[in-house]
């Protein structure tokens, strides 16, 4: 089974439907699919904190969900030293 570009797959989500779409694709190739790339990890991270950025005017949980990936970030990096 051929699998389509997840960069690609990514691009589409953010630029022509929404970016907390492409948030929960990203999480799902990290948690689920064990996508190591830091393109991938970083970009997760850019989205949550302008959802957290946007989420001061909307009230939702975009901060919350930007400071639960950075710790769980920096535990797996504390674990891997």
């Amino acid at each position: 089974m051929q699998e389509l570009p997840r960069s690609k797959v990514a691009d589409f989500l953010e630029d022509e439907l929404d970016p907390s779409l492409c948030a929960r694709y990203l999480e799902y190739l990290i948690n689920e699919r064990d996508e190591m790339s830091a393109l991938f990890h970083d970009r997760l991270a850019e989205l949550y904190l302008d959802m957290a950025t946007n989420a001061k005017e909307r009230r939702d949980n975009g901060m919350s969900l930007f400071i639960l990936y950075v710790n769980r970030a920096y535990c797996v990096l504390s674990c891997v030293r």
